[in-house]
């Protein structure tokens, strides 16, 4: 669900920064695992996997940098203490229906079709 979230968050608001769209995530999380007991509910990825997802996403080309960028002084991102954040936005193929494999299944996607080329 995680790739497909992404892509819905980045349809609906056009470009964001990984941190707003991790903190979304965890939002939607939240949400669904109202009401579960403990050992039903469902984890959301930590920050690092989140942003090793996007990457892989920007791999198989389905994300991109939007060309914006701000100074992390301007965050209210704790973790984030320099440096710039970037927005990341939807490429055509992102954008694409029927949705790409890779927003369902990267690995997968891997073992049958080799790791992406880099661009």
């Amino acid at each position: 669900p995680t790739g497909q979230f992404i892509r819905s968050f980045l349809l609906a608001k056009g470009e964001e920064h990984p941190s707003e769209i991790h903190k979304a995530l965890h939002l939607e999380y939240d949400k669904f695992n109202q009401g579960r007991n403990r050992k039903e509910r469902l984890k959301p990825p930590t920050f690092h996997s989140f942003l090793n997802y996007l990457h892989q996403m920007k791999l198989f080309g389905l994300v991109e940098f939007s060309g914006r960028e701000e100074s992390i002084e301007k965050s209210e991102v704790p973790w984030l203490t320099e440096g710039a954040m970037r927005y990341y936005r939807l490429t055509d193929k992102g954008r694409a229906e029927p949705l790409h494999e890779a927003w369902f299944n990267w690995r997968q996607l891997w073992l049958l079709e080799g790791y992406p080329e880099l661009e």
